[in-house]
């Protein structure tokens, strides 16, 4: 009787491979792997491999016609009607419970629900005097600028931003304490070399709260009270050079105590050119809005390459304002309002930042807002697209899709959400929010869908917080009020 036989190398003796069921299948054994499996060589007829293909039993070590399992975990691929999703990977399949590993085990589209968890914390440092912090995120290098004031002497207060990559204080900026402490500082890198130049905008309460700068370069700007009030200012560098100026943002209103308080007001945006000198001079305002009405400065956000630099605020007339900004021949800011429709109504403060890193095509983007004031505000996302040319030309409006509503703030605190863009294996965006005193991170996919419930990052000891995600894993916290032991930390979220 003619038998075939599987070696390794296959050697096949007296038959075809014709009319295989006509003969006793051989024994096989497996070596280097389900990928080097020799009854695979057995598939020759049309159509194979497809959902009946020879694979080698490792029970009984024979070779056998039956729906794929390359991977040998006892579930048939997916596209043969089982639940695996990826059938070179035991670790991944429909009867897999999910681990944090950075894989979708258990082949439901999503990776690590419901296992990634708070893994420890880095202190920062200890602020004396908090005030009113803020946080940007550096999509550059990832890094975190944590931007508060603080005592650094007796009868003196000064500006420290902490460097969350680097983990390393900026020198202190100092302001003697009968000048007025600096309020609502904003502190961002300028440039991506190292070690980085970093500039605080600020509000000097002794000077008409007007707005003003300085950089740990020695730069320094001064209001005058004939400008009026600069207040909620944020800073974003004009490119990631060793030579970047900046743009900036304020509005012309007071300070305002308490989130009722809060009142429509223009928004600006200028230049500061030489922003990385001992000399930085300031361009003539363009406004953005006449109708912003918002706790926290206007958010900037860079896009990849081409895709530049853009802004967005509170409007009471469309919900959310973005503007796209541009550098002027002498260095001003020139904004162009980008039509996003009309959504976010009410927020009272908002974060903006783009998904993944293309620099053309349908480039995705996020805004996450509070709407209203304390107690119970609800915490949204909306979600868009904006259609970039190769050159970075924008070339048509926004598409934006239905907001979200995933959670509301706590009873007493404002929420000062933040929201970013976590690359792979994840995938997904990530937003952070205070809910009185506890810090909130909620995962959601790039539809928007919530993954999960939220993860408690912290239970803060202070009444209430700032806090950012940054992308990497890592929620920078800075309380807002002074509390017992107080500090900055790095929380790092993630599997281990």
């Amino acid at each position: 009787m003619r038998r075939l036989l599987v070696l390794a190398p296959l050697v096949f003796v007296g038959c075809s491979l014709l009319g295989l069921s006509d003969y006793p299948l051989p024994t096989c054994e497996i070596e280097g792997g389900v990928l080097s499996d020799p009854c695979s060589a057995l598939c020759t007829s049309p159509g194979c491999p497809g959902c009946s293909v020879y694979q080698c039993n490792t029970s009984s070590h024979r070779c056998e016609l039956g729906p794929p399992d390359l991977d040998r975990d006892g579930d048939t691929a997916a596209y043969c009607g089982g639940t695996d999703c990826n059938d070179h990977d035991a670790k991944m399949s429909g009867a897999q419970a999910e681990v944090c590993d950075g894989i979708d085990n258990n082949c439901d589209g999503l990776i690590d629900e419901g296992t990634i968890a708070p893994r420890g914390s880095t202190q920062l440092a200890y602020p004396m005097y908090p005030g009113s912090p803020s946080i940007s995120v550096d999509s550059f290098a990832g890094s975190t600028i944590a931007s508060f004031t603080m005592s650094s002497s007796p009868g003196q207060r000064c500006i420290v931003a902490v460097n969350d990559s680097t983990f390393e204080s900026t020198h202190c900026l100092p302001f003697p304490v009968d000048t007025g402490s600096p309020s609502q500082p904003y502190s961002r890198v300028l440039g991506a070399d190292f070690p980085s130049i970093v500039a605080s905008v600020y509000v000097r309460t002794d000077l008409c709260d007007g707005f003003a700068f300085r950089s740990t370069a020695g730069g320094a700007i001064d209001p005058k009270c004939s400008d009026g009030p600069g207040t909620l200012p944020s800073i974003i560098a004009t490119d990631l050079s060793t030579t970047a100026d900046a743009f900036a943002t304020h509005y012309a209103a007071s300070i305002a105590a308490t989130c009722a308080d809060v009142k429509p007001a223009p928004l600006f945006v200028r230049g500061i050119v030489s922003a990385r000198t001992t000399t930085p001079t300031l361009t003539p305002t363009n406004l953005l809005s006449m109708t912003s009405a918002s706790l926290r400065p206007a958010a900037f956000a860079r896009g990849a390459g081409s895709v530049g630099i853009f802004v967005a605020a509170p409007d009471e007339v469309s919900g959310v304002g973005v503007w796209r900004i541009e550098r002027g021949m002498t260095g001003g800011a020139v904004p162009t309002r980008v039509d996003v429709g009309t959504t976010l109504f009410g927020a009272r403060s908002i974060d903006f930042a783009f998904g993944p890193g293309q620099t053309s095509g349908d480039v995705p983007f996020a805004l996450v807002a509070e709407l209203g004031c304390p107690p119970r505000q609800p915490v949204v996302l909306a979600l868009g697209t904006m259609s970039f040319g190769p050159n970075g030309e924008l070339l048509r409006t926004v598409m934006m899709r239905e907001s979200v509503s995933f959670a509301t703030a706590g009873d007493f605190a404002l929420a000062s959400p933040t929201v970013a863009w976590e690359g792979a294996p994840y995938n997904e965006w990530r937003v952070v929010w205070v809910d009185d005193g506890k810090v909130r991170l909620q995962r959601l996919t790039s539809a928007g869908k919530t993954i999960g419930a939220a993860i408690t990052v912290s239970n803060g000891d202070s009444y209430a917080a700032v806090a950012a995600y940054v992308p990497g894993s890592r929620v920078v916290e800075v309380p807002v009020t002074m509390a017992t032991d107080s500090r900055v930390v790095s929380v790092a979220v993630g599997c281990h």
